[in-house]
């Protein structure tokens, strides 16, 4: 799954035998949109995330 609209919980896809469930967070907007429109790195304008189903506590816990 990609693209900006595809945000989901991890949960359906654990079900299934995925076991790993990564991407990124935008956590600066303006500098995400400038280095973009530059071609450039996104850097330090996002975040890294990994979800991995045998430590994942499922979105009930999350929500907690």
């Amino acid at each position: 799954m990609l693209g900006p609209g595809a945000g989901f919980l991890p949960d359906p896809l654990f079900a299934r035998g995925v076991t790993t469930v990564g991407g990124n967070q935008v956590v600066d907007a303006d500098t995400f949109i400038a280095r973009c429109e530059a071609g450039s790195k996104w850097g330090d304008s996002t975040r890294k995330y990994c979800f991995f189903r045998d430590s994942y506590p499922g979105y009930k816990a999350l929500l907690k």
